[in-house]
Order: C-alpha cells, then structure tokens, then sequence
C-alpha cells in the first residue's frame, strides 16, 4: 500500500507541477497577448492622429485653393470691368471726333456723288454699329 501512496503522491506532485507550469504558460501568453493588445491601441492612436494630421493639411490646402482662386476672380472681374470702361471711354471719344462729321454725311452726303461715297456709306454704317456698343445715356443716368 504504501507504494500505491508513493506513486499516487508522485503523480500528484508531478500533475501539480504541471498544472503549475501551464499557469505560469498561460500567464507569459497573456503578458504577451497585453503586450501586443496595447502596442495595437498605441499603433491605433498613432495612425488616428497621423490621419487627422493628413486631413487637417488637405482641408488647408483646399482652402489656400479656394482663396486664389477667389482672388483670381475677383482681380479677374477688376481687369474685366478696367478694360471694359477703358474701351467705352475709347469708343466716346472716337463718338465725340466723328459723330458730328457722320450726321452730317447722313443728312447731305447722298447729294455728292464722290469715289469715296461707298467707303463712306461703309464707315457710317459701322460707326453707328459700334456706336450701339455705348451704354444708353438716358439709362446710365437712371441708373445713378
């Protein structure tokens, strides 16, 4: 009988040994399994902040975009509008050295017969033709 206890009792000591090193196991796995859970979280954090620092400097630059293009517009809409009153400013000055010569070659050139008649019909024609370009007097004063 005493045998049987001998052996019983190694078995015991022998099992609880190794009930003792799978706990010690199992315990190294979830140091390991912690260990690479929050390494993940850290590498989550990281890629999160990266990200947000990625679209931060997207957004500033759709933005920067949009402010030059704003400002190619407006300064675009200003050339516009310069150029615009330059060229009704050329147009009332060429009004202002012709008209009277092209009323009166309106009222009396059909009387004379001239080489030139043609080319004057021609250049009263477009004169009046550009003239229609000019903002209306009486509607400009309206609008004032």
């Amino acid at each position: 009988m005493e045998i049987i206890i001998l052996i019983l009792s190694a078995i015991l000591v022998i099992s609880t040994g190794f009930f003792v090193l799978a706990i010690i196991n199992m315990k190294m796995r979830n140091e390991k399994l912690a260990e690479a859970l929050l390494y993940s979280a850290l590498q989550g954090k990281m890629l999160r902040e990266e990200l947000e620092v990625q679209m931060q400097k997207v957004q500033d630059a759709a933005l920067q975009d949009d402010d030059g293009f704003i400002k190619f517009l407006s300064e675009s809409r200003q050339w516009a509008f310069d150029y615009i009153e330059q060229v009704q400013e050329a147009v009332s000055a060429f009004k202002n050295s012709v008209d009277s010569n092209a009323k009166y070659y309106e009222k009396a050139g059909h009387i004379v017969d001239s080489v030139h008649k043609k080319s004057l019909e021609e250049f009263v024609h477009a004169y009046r033709e550009l003239e229609k370009l000019l903002p209306n007097e009486e509607k400009t004063e309206e609008k004032k």
